[in-house]
């Protein structure tokens, strides 16, 4: 199964994170994460997007006791066999290795230059264009777990279709355009 890391820029979008979590729930891949990059995206809710505490505290706990596998160790730290742009972000790329992923997936492209991460056998993917590819490679598993989804959405309710409208709008239209296509 395709290992993929995730990095902290993609646990503040909330539906693209339920999308990943909900492949993953249909394994369709299996989310990596650490605990450094949890506690960057609590940051992230609470310093940039002015979200409360209580709030990011609930959803971060909940990512957190999804899966304990889920939890990558960026220890021992990598030696500088990847000499990336930020040296913040080594430790994304040692959990990653750590992880036996395949993929980093990250909105900041920039600071994972895939020419120093393909000598790790990592490759760093914008979210579009990692969920265009599963999309692509299991398109019917894909449409099963957008529909489960979609369905478990009560408070308020959603339909596919304000579901890749939003997607779309929040800089996934590419997998939005692939599933549409699907449902047709």
């Amino acid at each position: 199964m395709t290992i993929a890391f995730l990095d902290a820029n993609v646990f503040p979008h909330v539906w693209l994170t339920d999308v990943l979590l909900t492949f993953a729930d249909f394994n369709l891949f299996s989310p990596i994460f650490s605990e450094e990059v949890l506690q960057e995206a609590t940051r992230t809710f609470i310093d940039k997007l002015g979200k409360t505490s209580d709030f990011v505290m609930r959803y971060i706990e909940q990512i957190r006791t999804i899966d304990s596998a889920y939890l990558s160790s960026p220890q021992p730290p990598l030696c500088t066999a990847a000499v990336i742009p930020d040296v913040d972000d080594r430790h994304v790329v040692t959990a990653a290795y750590n992880g036996n992923a395949e993929f980093i997936i990250t909105f900041n492209l920039k600071d994972f230059p895939n020419e120093q991460l393909e000598t790790m056998g990592l490759t760093a993917l914008h979210p579009d264009d990692f969920l265009t590819w599963l999309a692509s490679q299991q398109h019917k598993l894909c449409m099963e777990a957008m529909n489960y989804l979609v369905d478990s959405k009560k408070n308020p309710p959603r339909t596919m279709q304000e579901e890749l409208n939003h997607l779309a709008q929040t800089g996934m239209p590419m997998f939005a355009s692939a599933i549409r296509n699907q449902n047709m």
